[in-house]
């Protein structure tokens, strides 16, 4: 007992230096240290990190030159970390530092639907996010990311690029300069010279969420929707790529105009909306002038042939 007893005393006093916890005296005292050991030993089990494991390696070549930790895999070389499978032709590990660094023909194999390719990369095994490099794709189901740079999170599950990316999704084309694709959801965020492509119109926004699954645009910011015989403004919407049904709200403008006024109209929907609600009214009078006064003429003649 007395060595029980001043284990006991040495978890009170951790459990209160640590975190705080002052434990009262009795039988308390004990159930609550019990308590305290589980506490510990869970945090202990969450904050061990899963290391960075050598699979395979056709060849594994050590020099100092490389750093005293350091060791040079050559030859369809396969590591893993947890469920997830990395290979390359050659990579430098660095077993202490759980990290490596992979060249040429890189693959992470995700999961079942997910792959990421490129020619370098850079991963950390302490926080799980990889940095590549150089013709970079992410391939999950029907969809198709290339970029030069990629930031995926395997914690997050977030693929992050920055420099300008392309994405494939069935017949839906888009392009921005930023954009985050969440996994789970299969869902991208895209900022900057958005541009959204399919065969039936084009979408020009700052800001667009864009859904892999249900192939639905939803646009946060000002936005232009092009079609083969209209256009359409608006700020706050969505739609359906597959349906082209769409539902828009916030000073929304459809504009179903002849061609050589589409200049007027591309001017037009960037000003204030009193502005393009005056060239509107324009517009309508000269086309009233401009296509109509033959009709007016044939009414008028009728009506001197009635006098």
């Amino acid at each position: 007992m007395p060595f029980i007893n001043i284990v006991l005393k040495i978890l009170v006093e951790y459990l209160f230096l640590h975190y705080k916890i002052l434990i009262v005296t009795g039988v308390t005292k004990y159930v609550i240290a019990i308590l305290g050991i589980s506490f510990i030993l869970t945090n202990v089990v969450a904050q061990q990190k899963s290391r960075v494991n050598i699979e395979h390696a056709d060849t594994f070549k050590y020099n100092a030159k490389f750093g005293k930790d350091i060791q040079r895999l050559i030859g369809n070389v396969v590591i893993r970390q947890d469920s997830t499978l990395f290979y390359c032709d050659s990579a430098y590990i660095n077993e202490v530092k759980n990290s490596f660094e992979a060249f040429s023909n890189v693959h992470i194999k995700v999961n079942d639907t997910v792959d990421v390719y490129s020619s370098r990369m850079l991963y950390d095994g302490n926080t799980k996010i990889a940095e590549l490099f150089d013709s970079v794709r992410l391939i999950d189901k029907n969809t198709i990311l290339t970029t030069d740079h990629l930031i995926y999170n395997r914690k997050s599950k977030t693929a992050l690029y920055n420099i300008g990316g392309r994405i494939v999704n069935k017949n839906n084309i888009l392009v921005s300069k930023k954009g985050v694709y969440y996994t789970s959801t299969r869902t991208f965020h895209f900022r900057k010279d958005v541009v959204l492509t399919n065969p039936d119109q084009e979408t020009y926004s700052d800001t667009l969420i864009y859904n892999t699954n249900n192939e639905t645009a939803y646009f946060l910011g000002p936005t232009v929707i092009r079609g083969k015989e209209s256009m359409i403004y608006c700020e706050n919407g969505w739609y359906d790529t597959k349906m082209i049904y769409q539902s828009l709200s916030k000073d929304h403008l459809l504009l179903m105009l002849i061609k050589p006024l589409q200049l007027i109209v591309f001017i037009m929907i960037t000003t204030s909306f009193l502005v393009r609600q005056w060239v509107m009214l324009l517009l309508s009078t000269l086309h009233t002038k401009l296509f109509l006064p033959e009709k007016e003429e044939s009414f008028g003649i009728k009506k001197e042939c009635h006098m």
